[in-house]
């Protein structure tokens, strides 16, 4: 958690005081302390916060929902949501923004900790599984691709059929527009190139 660089959104400077003088005592940075929604999204752009504490109840035209997903569209991180209360509508909604942690203020400086830990660890394993498909959609496209291609004849311009047999040229293409070609010998081409050899040497 040591040099985790975090952004507060509250609207109480005395809750926003208290979370800064916690985080900072975990080893934490904060970046910047903000009341108001539109603020903080400009700030998550300008800083990049590796986590979000946000107040639900925002005053302003953005509540902390709202300005939670307004921010990882920007810059996805892990949000923490701060709130006295909270009906079942706004529990619904909070839930969509899929929040790494909920906490009840006043917050416990433990419960803190523990929340943040989690966040953290939690966002790191989901970035990691992201990449994870990623690093598989791209071997999977090498896999079709690779699998995609066609063998050539050098020698008579053949193309190998799936069947093993070999087919001209042209009728492949017109069977196959999308297909991806590998040049090489094809086995009558090379056992002649083969057998026409030794000959031309014994002329030398």
């Amino acid at each position: 958690m040591k040099g985790t660089r975090a952004l507060i959104v509250e609207d109480d400077r005395i809750a926003a005081r208290s979370l800064k003088t916690m985080l900072e005592s975990f080893g934490c940075i904060v970046v910047s302390t903000t009341s108001e929604g539109a603020q903080a999204i400009q700030l998550a752009q300008e800083h990049k916060p590796d986590i979000a504490l946000v107040d639900i109840w925002l005053k302003g035209d953005l509540d902390g929902i709202d300005t939670a997903r307004q921010m990882q569209s920007i810059h996805p991180m892990p949000i923490i949501y701060l709130t006295a209360y909270a009906d079942d509508e706004t529990l619904a909604r909070a839930i969509v923004t899929e929040p790494q942690g909920y906490l009840v203020k006043p917050v416990d400086p433990r419960d803190l900790h523990i929340a943040i830990d989690m966040a953290l660890y939690r966002h790191r394993v989901k970035r990691a599984r992201e990449q994870l498909v990623n690093e598989l959609h791209e071997a999977l496209s090498t896999v079709r691709h690779l699998s995609g291609l066609l063998r050539v004849c050098s020698h008579c311009n053949r193309v190998q059929a799936s069947d093993g047999s070999w087919q001209t040229l042209e009728s492949t293409i017109r069977a196959h527009p999308e297909a991806n070609f590998a040049v090489g010998l094809c086995a009558d081409c090379a056992q002649e190139l083969c057998v026409a050899r030794p000959q031309e040497d014994a002329h030398v």
